[in-house]
């Protein structure tokens, strides 16, 4: 056999054992196992995620003393909670804020006016008075409550004759002592109410603009009582059904019929004045048919004496006219 032929057989004798291992390897491993690709998973809150608080932002810019309206405010999340802020618009809507407030600013409790002046409705000014235990009604008052008001007037160089009458109805009290409606509203608040109004000196009313000036000529030259009434009775005094009283200022003479319509308005009324005169009820609020009846003093009479007793005057829009009482 030449040598060629023995390398070629030696040849084919390693590739056949070759050939045999691979085979047993083959014949004795496992069978692959075919996995399935896996769903892909829904997407988990990240349990790290910080959390959020409602909070009352402005929708738009709203200026200072404005009142603040429904559609002005959202609620939103922040991821802080402003101190004194508002989770809702409840209590917030109708307030006026005392500074400027920008969009998307919250509201919070220090943007709100507070005090005694939120408490007057529109046309009222808070009017304080002196009180003891006589007139604040043996200091049964807390803020909150209503009283009349009637006043006393004794005889004077001024005045006729001693006499009292109802001022004015149902008058809020504001304030009394060193308590006030702005003040704790529960029950314990108003127990230390309570024992805040002994020893008062001074109550703050909500009066009505027009009847300031009454009030005010009333403390001057009389005595006010205060009588405590039920919050729930509506009765008061219709001044209608009296003689009109005339202020102390005379409208123009040349005013339009617009300008006429708007004399009798509440802060046109209080500017136009009151008088002891005519707070006393004497003659210039007696019908002027009466008034013109009264004899006018003689002319001899008022060059050469003077009259006897005492006079008044008796304006009726630009004339007017002395006469004696």
């Amino acid at each position: 056999m030449g040598r060629l032929t023995k390398f070629l057989a030696l040849g084919l004798l390693v590739l056949a054992v070759v050939l045999g291992i691979v085979a047993y390897q083959l014949a004795v491993a496992p069978a692959p196992v075919v996995v399935a690709p896996a769903e892909p998973l829904a997407p988990l809150a990240r349990r790290d995620a910080a959390p959020t608080f409602g909070v009352l932002v402005a929708t738009k810019a709203l200026p200072a003393g404005g009142l603040i309206a429904a559609d002005a405010l959202e609620v939103v999340q922040w991821p802080v909670s402003p101190a004194h802020g508002f989770v809702s618009a409840d209590g917030v809507v109708g307030k006026r804020l005392r500074h400027d407030v920008a969009q998307g600013e919250p509201i919070t409790a220090g943007a709100l006016a507070v005090g005694l002046a939120t408490y007057l409705e529109p046309g009222q000014r808070a009017v304080s008075i002196p009180v003891d235990d006589v007139i604040g009604a043996s200091h049964r008052v807390v803020p909150g409550d209503y009283v009349d008001l009637f006043f006393m007037l004794d005889k004077g160089q001024e005045i006729q004759g001693a006499q009292t009458r109802l001022l004015q109805s149902k008058v809020r009290v504001l304030a009394y002592g060193e308590a006030s409606v702005d003040g704790p509203l529960s029950t314990e608040g108003a127990a230390a109410a309570s024992g805040q109004t002994q020893g008062a000196r001074t109550a703050m009313l909500a009066v009505p603009i027009e009847q300031v000036n009454e009030l005010l000529l009333a403390l001057k030259q009389g005595r006010l009582q205060m009588a405590l009434r039920n919050p729930n009775d509506e009765l008061t005094a219709d001044r209608t059904l009296f003689a009109e009283r005339r202020p102390v200022l005379a409208p123009r003479k040349d005013l339009s019929a617009a300008d006429k319509a708007r004399i009798d308005t509440p802060s046109n009324a209080a500017y136009a004045g009151d008088s002891l005169m005519q707070l006393q009820a004497l003659a210039v609020t007696q019908p002027a048919s009466v008034a013109a009846a009264t004899p006018a003093p003689s002319a001899a009479r008022t060059s050469n004496t003077p009259a006897r007793g005492r006079t008044i005057q008796i304006i009726r829009g630009s004339a007017s006219e002395t006469v004696p009482y």
